[in-house]
């Protein structure tokens, strides 16, 4: 090539010397080079010149004049040598592929640039990237040393890979890279902002200047058909966005709500987050197997980009799933058995390091201990702030050797350990300090090793070593044969809830309160009530099989070696609890209400079932004792828990739920139940609302839209950034009832599921039922899972005992129907139990007779609300009434009278009297609160159990 043409000069004096090659390194020159000197910070390549001339360069290219005697090679002075070696790169290497982007900002350049990559490749075609990670492509990879290449490399490069056909390159564009003019002259049709945050003010001195070299990237080197990419929620896309509308260039973005895609949800499951996402006015659910929020922005950053060279967003959303952690990019290296994970991350910034450790937090909610140190020759400002930010959020501090360069690394450790002194530990030794971290890693915990990501190198100065992360990780493991038994999770657990480091080996299969139901390998916590003591026990439960038992008093008659003395055996059952449930990887449901719990708690856990390992709390285990001993059940490797929490007095779900701690919380309605404890129905609505205040960050609650207090329980959730969906009859609420169709002896609902439609089979259809129903589908499209899974499964469901199933029983002789919703009683399942009845069809001559008790405590309205029942009554196709208890009296008086049976002294009376009166197809529904006995009364009847209808 002609020098005139390479630099495109005016002057014809110079214009026909032939050029060879480039070089602004005077010791790689050859003979008919032209040589740039360069001005850089530690010397001048004014200096070399002489080098140059002397190695046959044809030509000098400088922006300061040169007092050089005899030079017979011509000397072109130029404003600006840098730029001037970009357009001479550019002229002389003028192949190169038609679309480049170029991403800029401090953090998640390489990461789009990989995602851009690996779209390309889901839609086979061949792509390239340039920056950190190197040159890559298909079939060209190039190992590299800078985040932007200097100008003669980056040409070099881009030559090459359109040699290999390829035509779509994307760029790491650093703050260097673009002070130093190295991407100038480039054809770039996408410039891509990612963030700005602390970094490189060793070489800026500010955060404006090291700002405005970012954004040289969009002032000076986009043209009018370039577009921008960039999110909105960044602090700077105001500045963006004006220089956006100056050179009129146009803009793409995404954001929370906001932009061309549109992100409406975000949820974490382990090691993928479930993205929904709006574009051009559609729907789609992403499952994105990546670590952290940020790394998600940085693929929709990347997808923006893709769409711009004609890839259709759905098929990238059809394989978004095979997406993979860029190296060194919040890369889970190593799932230890134990539930531990160890990853690695480049983040060698405050912001990067900050942003990875609450993607961390927020995402497994697990304890982190951390591997880090500093780079030498750089920001020195960093270190204090990185160490202060490594307390924060960290539980060990393991600090470390960087990349020290020509510095002190004594004096680089220091200066961290500064900001985290009390749990730090030093260990120079990269390797020896990964080996002590992942040695002293507890189960369930996170070792976070961050500063070189995917380095294989450390560089001391005056050498460089070979040094990866990923491998000494790896060969640790290996070197420990770590393996952690299954059994091991649940000694681990009892040795932190009892904070007693020499208990070994109890590996424990259950938890239990009740010596009766003791099984082989429970353990037993001797639990003093208000009736009798747990402690009486210890010997049964020894005897039938329980592998320790925790008392808090003197127990006889039983080895100690079977014995672990604590303070309080109830508040170590609670600790138990509070441990299993931060260290269980289980996606946890709460479900309170006045009415439904228990049957709803056993719909949701019989329909996840079919997804994965579940567990419930048994019977109604809902109070202080039930959910802690439920929580303590919880096995290592359940998928699901579901867990109830009831009350009668204030205070008592904030208490349970602090515990449960969930992931989706269920308020299945409000209803006079324990209205003795209340002033009103307004209270309990309080009461049951302490739910949402311990749903954690970033968690669902589910409200029932037909519930008078829905809107009261909208706005608290709200206010708690809590996210809300709701079910029910009204057609607005997020997953509600459209049809009931009966099919033989199923009934086929027609369900509207956030705008469509699934058909669910059911053996019942009484309006309690298909709430609960509607529920258990609001807990499963939370949890996205597949809901045509359940279609015809849900005809298999057994309502729980006392609380509406219904039997075909043969008694007395006689063929009938029996519901028993004995188990409990309040004005409103009172009222759901008569519309159930309302329902049934009976055959001709057959009666619908309903023996109603008590329901307890309602306090000073419990007249009014018994009185109010027979209204109901009244209205309803049941035939006659049968009553027994106190308060029940106040219906049967204000009854029709062709609907008065008979009020019963005793249980003894009612039993003899339906013996004498019931006849074949007749309905018998028995309901009362449980303390009043007639749950005795519905036992009997069911010995004569023949059938479920």
């Amino acid at each position: 090539m002609l020098l005139g043409n390479l630099l495109k000069l005016k002057n014809k004096k110079y214009f026909q010397i032939p050029i060879k090659g480039i070089s602004f390194n005077s010791k790689r020159i050859n003979r008919g080079d032209v040589f740039f000197a360069i001005e850089g910070k530690k010397t001048s390549g004014n200096r070399y010149i002489n080098e140059a001339l002397t190695k046959g360069a044809s030509a000098i290219v400088s922006n300061k004049k040169i007092k050089l005697k005899n030079i017979k090679v011509p000397i072109i002075l130029v404003d600006d040598a840098r730029k001037a070696l970009a357009i001479a790169c550019s002229n002389f290497y003028n192949k190169k592929p038609s679309n480049i982007i170029a991403v800029t900002g401090t953090n998640g350049k390489s990461s789009v640039a990989d995602f851009f990559c690996q779209i390309f490749s889901f839609s086979n075609i061949p792509a390239a990237s340039i920056g950190t990670l190197g040159v890559f492509s298909k079939n060209y990879n190039k190992k590299t040393n800078l985040t932007s290449l200097d100008s003669l490399s980056l040409h070099k490069h881009l030559q090459n890979i359109k040699k290999n056909k390829v035509d779509h390159v994307i760029l790491e564009a650093s703050s260097h890279g673009l002070a130093q003019k190295r991407l100038d002259n480039l054809n770039i049709n996408i410039g891509i902002f990612t963030n700005l945050s602390h970094d490189h003010l060793d070489y800026h001195y500010n955060m404006k200047s090291y700002f405005a070299s970012k954004m040289y990237l969009f002032k000076n080197l986009l043209n009018k058909n370039s577009q921008i990419i960039s999110d909105e929620e960044n602090k700077e896309f105001k500045a963006l966005k004006r220089i956006a509308q100056k050179r009129k260039i146009k803009m793409m973005t995404m954001g929370k709500n906001t932009g061309d895609i549109k992100i409406l949800n975000l949820k974490y499951d382990e090691n993928k987050q479930i993205v929904k996402v709006l574009i051009n006015s559609k729907i789609f659910i992403l499952e994105i197997p990546l670590i952290g929020f940020f790394q998600v922005k940085n693929l929709l950053m990347a997808i923006l980009a893709a769409t711009r060279f004609g890839i259709d967003y759905k098929k990238i959303f059809e394989k978004i799933h095979k997406i993979k952690a860029v190296r060194g990019r919040l890369e889970c290296v190593a799932n230890l058995k134990n539930n531990c994970k160890i990853i690695v991350d480049f983040a060698h910034t405050p912001d990067a390091l900050e942003q990875s450790l609450i993607a961390l937090k927020k995402q497994f909610k697990k304890e982190i201990i951390i591997v880090f140190g500093c780079g030498g020759e750089r920001d020195k400002k960093k270190r204090l702030r990185m160490g202060k930010i490594a307390k924060k959020y960290c539980q060990k501090i393991f600090i470390t050797d960087d990349n020290p360069r020509n510095e002190n690394p004594e004096e680089i450790r220091k200066s961290i350990i500064k900001g985290c002194k009390a749990i730090s530990f030093n260990i120079a030794n990269r390797e020896k300090a990964i080996e002590t971290a992942i040695k002293q890693l507890e189960p369930n915990q996170i070792l976070l090793i961050a500063g070189k990501g995917h380095e294989e190198t450390q560089d001391y100065g005056n050498k460089i070593i070979k040094f990866s992360d990923q491998k000494v990780i790896k060969k640790v493991i290996k070197k420990m044969k770590i393996s952690t038994k299954k059994k091991y999770w649940s000694n681990y657990l009892i040795k932190k809830a009892l904070n007693d480091n020499r208990l070994k080996n109890i590996n424990y299969n259950g938890v239990s309160i009740n010596s009766k139901t003791i099984k082989k390998g429970n353990l037993f916590f001797a639990i003093k009530g208000t009736k009798t003591d747990g402690h009486k026990f210890v010997e049964e439960a020894t005897k039938k099989g329980a592998i320790k038992s925790i008392v808090h008093k003197k127990v006889k008659k039983v080895s100690n070696n079977k014995i672990i003395k604590v303070k309080n055996t109830f508040y170590s059952l609670n600790q138990l609890a509070k441990i299993t449930r931060n260290n269980t990887k289980a996606k946890i449901i709460a479900i309170t209400g006045s009415v439904g719990k228990t049957t709803l708690k056993n719909l949701a856990s019989f329909a996840l079932k079919n997804y994965g390992k579940t567990y419930h709390s048994p019977l109604s285990y809902n109070n202080k004792f039930g959910v802690p001993l439920s929580l303590g059940n919880l096995k290592r490797d359940t998928e699901f828990g579901v867990f109830e929490a009831g009350m009668d007095k204030k205070g008592e779900i904030n208490n349970l739920t602090k515990i449960i701690q969930p992931e989706i919380g269920v308020i299945t309605n409000i209803a006079e139940a324990h209205l003795k404890n209340f002033n009103n129905l307004k209270g309990i609505a309080k009461a049951k609302a302490e739910i949402i205040d311990n749903i954690i960050s970033g968690g669902y609650i589910i409200l029932n839209k037909d519930d008078r207090f829905y809107n009261f329980l909208f706005k608290k959730a709200k206010e708690k950034s809590i996210n809300i969906v709701s079910f029910g009859m009204n057609k607005k609420a997020d997953i509600s009832l459209l049809k009931i169709k009966k099919n033989r002896n199923n009934y086929m609902l027609k369900i509207l599921v956030k705008k469509e439609i699934f058909y669910f089979n059911t053996k019942h259809a009484s309006e309690s039922f298909v709430n609960n129903i509607l529920a258990c589908i609001s807990i499963l499209f939370v949890l996205n899972l597949n809901l045509t899974k359940l279609e015809k499964k849900f005809t298999n469901f057994s309502i729980p005992e006392g609380r509406g199933d219904i039997k075909k029983v043969k008694k007395f002789g006689k063929k009938f129907n029996f519901v028993d919703e004995s188990y409990n009683a309040n004005p409103l399942s009172m009222m759901s139990a008569i519309k159930n009845v309302n329902l049934f069809k009976k055959k001709r001559n057959a009666q619908k007779l309903v023996f109603l008790g008590d329901m307890l405590e309602l306090g000073k309205k419990s007249k009014k609300l018994h009185k109010k029942l027979s209204k109901i009554i009244n209205k309803s196709n049941v035939d006659k009434v049968f009553v027994y208890g106190n308060y029940i009296k106040e219906t049967f008086n204000s009854l029709h009278k062709d609907k008065k049976g008979k009020i019963f002294n005793n249980i003894d009376e009612a039993y003899n009297h339906f013996r004498k009166i019931i006849h074949n197809n007749d309905l018998l529904m028995v309901k009362a609160s449980n303390a009043t006995g007639l749950s005795h009364f519905s036992k009997n009847i069911k010995k004569g159990y023949s059938g479920v209808i």
